[in-house]
Protein backbone atom coordinates (compact mmCIF):
# COMPACT_ATOMS: atom_id res chain seq x y z
CA UNK A 1 0.00 0.00 0.00
CA UNK A 2 1.20 3.09 -0.90
CA UNK A 3 0.96 6.40 1.17
CA UNK A 4 -1.87 7.93 -1.33
CA UNK A 5 -3.77 4.43 -0.51
CA UNK A 6 -3.08 4.89 2.97
CA UNK A 7 -4.72 8.83 2.93
CA UNK A 8 -7.73 7.26 1.07
CA UNK A 9 -7.90 4.32 3.49
CA UNK A 10 -7.84 7.06 6.73
CA UNK A 11 -9.96 9.46 4.87
CA UNK A 12 -12.68 6.18 5.38
CA UNK A 13 -12.14 5.73 8.40
CA UNK A 14 -12.25 10.03 9.35
CA UNK A 15 -15.67 9.55 7.39
CA UNK A 16 -17.04 6.97 10.19
CA UNK A 17 -16.12 9.37 13.02
CA UNK A 18 -17.14 12.50 12.25
CA UNK A 19 -17.24 13.50 15.86
CA UNK A 20 -13.56 12.80 16.14
CA UNK A 21 -11.29 16.04 15.27
CA UNK A 22 -8.78 14.97 12.46
CA UNK A 23 -5.76 17.45 12.71
CA UNK A 24 -3.63 17.18 9.68
CA UNK A 25 -0.89 15.68 11.75
CA UNK A 26 -3.25 12.79 12.91
CA UNK A 27 -4.08 12.08 9.23
CA UNK A 28 -0.76 12.16 8.57
CA UNK A 29 0.09 9.97 11.21
CA UNK A 30 -2.09 7.64 10.56
CA UNK A 31 -1.22 7.24 6.58
CA UNK A 32 2.14 6.81 7.38
CA UNK A 33 2.13 4.08 9.59
CA UNK A 34 -0.76 2.54 7.22
CA UNK A 35 1.88 3.23 4.53
CA UNK A 36 4.43 0.79 6.35
CA UNK A 37 1.82 -2.17 5.71
CA UNK A 38 2.98 -4.55 2.41
CA UNK A 39 -0.94 -5.01 1.47
CA UNK A 40 -2.63 -4.54 -1.16
CA UNK A 41 -5.21 -1.53 -1.18
CA UNK A 42 -8.50 -3.19 -1.98
CA UNK A 43 -8.68 -6.03 0.68
CA UNK A 44 -7.48 -3.03 2.98
CA UNK A 45 -10.13 -1.11 2.74
CA UNK A 46 -12.85 -4.01 3.12
CA UNK A 47 -10.76 -4.96 6.35
CA UNK A 48 -10.75 -1.36 7.56
CA UNK A 49 -15.24 -0.90 6.58
CA UNK A 50 -15.52 -4.46 8.04
CA UNK A 51 -14.17 -3.06 11.43
CA UNK A 52 -15.50 0.20 11.30
CA UNK A 53 -19.27 -2.13 11.01
CA UNK A 54 -18.42 -4.51 14.02
CA UNK A 55 -17.28 -1.57 16.30
CA UNK A 56 -19.65 0.33 19.13
CA UNK A 57 -17.69 3.20 20.08
CA UNK A 58 -17.81 6.47 18.49
CA UNK A 59 -14.58 7.27 18.40
CA UNK A 60 -12.28 6.18 15.59
CA UNK A 61 -9.74 2.98 16.10
CA UNK A 62 -5.96 3.71 17.55
CA UNK A 63 -3.31 3.38 14.52
CA UNK A 64 -2.19 -0.21 16.75
CA UNK A 65 -5.91 -1.28 16.48
CA UNK A 66 -6.36 -0.84 12.58
CA UNK A 67 -2.70 -2.48 12.11
CA UNK A 68 -3.73 -5.54 14.44
CA UNK A 69 -6.72 -6.02 13.06
CA UNK A 70 -5.27 -5.86 9.05
CA UNK A 71 -2.75 -7.98 10.16
CA UNK A 72 -5.30 -10.45 11.63
CA UNK A 73 -6.58 -10.43 8.60
CA UNK A 74 -3.85 -10.50 6.24
CA UNK A 75 -2.53 -13.93 8.68
CA UNK A 76 -6.74 -15.61 8.10
CA UNK A 77 -6.62 -17.57 11.01
CA UNK A 78 -9.71 -19.50 12.03
CA UNK A 79 -11.88 -18.33 14.82
CA UNK A 80 -11.61 -20.49 17.44
CA UNK A 81 -14.46 -22.22 17.16
CA UNK A 82 -13.36 -23.51 13.61
CA UNK A 83 -9.68 -24.69 15.27
CA UNK A 84 -11.69 -26.11 17.87
CA UNK A 85 -14.17 -27.79 15.61
CA UNK A 86 -10.95 -29.03 13.22
CA UNK A 87 -9.25 -30.37 16.31
CA UNK A 88 -11.82 -32.26 17.28
CA UNK A 89 -12.67 -33.82 14.04
CA UNK A 90 -8.76 -34.75 13.69
CA UNK A 91 -8.57 -35.96 17.11
CA UNK A 92 -11.21 -38.49 16.62
CA UNK A 93 -9.76 -39.77 13.30
CA UNK A 94 -6.89 -41.41 14.79
CA UNK A 95 -4.98 -42.14 17.90
CA UNK A 96 -2.16 -39.06 17.86
CA UNK A 97 -0.07 -39.39 21.20
CA UNK A 98 3.57 -38.02 20.11
CA UNK A 99 4.11 -34.90 18.10
CA UNK A 100 5.66 -36.94 15.14
CA UNK A 101 2.42 -39.20 14.43
CA UNK A 102 0.13 -35.48 14.58
CA UNK A 103 -2.40 -34.83 11.74
CA UNK A 104 -1.45 -31.42 9.30
CA UNK A 105 -3.79 -28.70 10.50
CA UNK A 106 -5.51 -26.40 8.19
CA UNK A 107 -3.50 -23.27 9.84
CA UNK A 108 -0.32 -22.40 11.37
CA UNK A 109 -2.18 -20.84 14.07
CA UNK A 110 -4.36 -24.11 14.67
CA UNK A 111 -1.03 -26.38 14.68
CA UNK A 112 0.56 -23.98 17.19
CA UNK A 113 -2.10 -24.95 19.42
CA UNK A 114 -2.31 -28.59 18.70
CA UNK A 115 0.90 -28.71 19.78
CA UNK A 116 0.88 -26.25 22.88
CA UNK A 117 -2.06 -28.14 24.38
CA UNK A 118 -0.23 -31.47 23.10
CA UNK A 119 -2.65 -34.00 21.59
CA UNK A 120 -2.28 -36.82 23.92
CA UNK A 121 -3.82 -33.91 26.13
CA UNK A 122 -6.51 -33.03 23.88
CA UNK A 123 -7.13 -36.61 23.25
CA UNK A 124 -7.52 -37.63 27.09
CA UNK A 125 -9.46 -34.63 28.15
CA UNK A 126 -13.17 -34.10 27.80
CA UNK A 127 -13.83 -31.94 24.92
CA UNK A 128 -17.28 -31.46 26.57
CA UNK A 129 -15.69 -29.49 29.66
CA UNK A 130 -16.20 -26.43 29.24
CA UNK A 131 -13.22 -25.35 31.58
CA UNK A 132 -10.93 -27.02 29.33
CA UNK A 133 -11.89 -25.24 26.14
CA UNK A 134 -11.74 -21.99 27.77
CA UNK A 135 -8.35 -22.35 28.40
CA UNK A 136 -7.50 -23.45 24.68
CA UNK A 137 -9.10 -20.34 23.78
CA UNK A 138 -7.43 -18.38 25.79
CA UNK A 139 -4.10 -19.98 24.56
CA UNK A 140 -5.31 -19.54 20.76
CA UNK A 141 -5.75 -16.03 21.37
CA UNK A 142 -2.63 -15.15 22.93
CA UNK A 143 -1.26 -17.41 19.55
CA UNK A 144 -2.90 -15.12 17.77
CA UNK A 145 -1.83 -11.93 19.72
CA UNK A 146 2.08 -13.52 19.39
CA UNK A 147 1.48 -13.75 15.69
CA UNK A 148 0.07 -10.55 15.06
CA UNK A 149 3.16 -9.31 17.24
CA UNK A 150 5.61 -11.19 15.57
CA UNK A 151 4.54 -9.96 11.99
CA UNK A 152 4.62 -6.55 13.46
CA UNK A 153 8.05 -6.75 14.25
CA UNK A 154 8.85 -6.25 10.51
CA UNK A 155 6.52 -5.62 8.11
CA UNK A 156 8.38 -8.20 5.76
CA UNK A 157 7.05 -10.77 8.58
CA UNK A 158 3.41 -10.26 7.28
CA UNK A 159 4.05 -11.86 4.34
CA UNK A 160 5.33 -14.88 6.24
CA UNK A 161 2.85 -15.41 9.04
CA UNK A 162 3.03 -19.06 9.03
CA UNK A 163 6.43 -19.02 10.60
CA UNK A 164 6.39 -17.18 14.02
CA UNK A 165 7.89 -18.75 17.30
CA UNK A 166 5.36 -18.67 19.79
CA UNK A 167 5.93 -16.95 22.86
CA UNK A 168 7.00 -18.20 25.79
CA UNK A 169 3.84 -16.99 27.79
CA UNK A 170 1.68 -18.31 25.58
CA UNK A 171 3.87 -21.84 26.10
CA UNK A 172 3.63 -21.12 30.04
CA UNK A 173 -0.48 -21.13 29.91
CA UNK A 174 -0.31 -23.65 27.78
CA UNK A 175 2.09 -25.61 30.34
CA UNK A 176 -0.66 -24.80 33.28
CA UNK A 177 -3.82 -26.60 31.07
CA UNK A 178 -1.17 -29.91 30.56
CA UNK A 179 0.07 -29.74 27.33
CA UNK A 180 2.63 -32.25 27.13
CA UNK A 181 4.07 -30.73 23.82
CA UNK A 182 4.50 -27.74 25.40
CA UNK A 183 7.82 -27.40 26.75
Amino acid sequence: MNLSDAVDLVADVQAAYPRQPWPDETVNLYASELARLPLEPEPAVAAIRAMIRSRTSEWAPTIGEIVQYLVAQADAAPSFDEAWAEMVSKASSGNYFRPDEAPVMSHPAVDALARLIGWSTFRTASVADDFFRRQAAKVYAGVLEDRTRVALDSPERIRALGTGEVDPRVRELAGRIGGDDAA
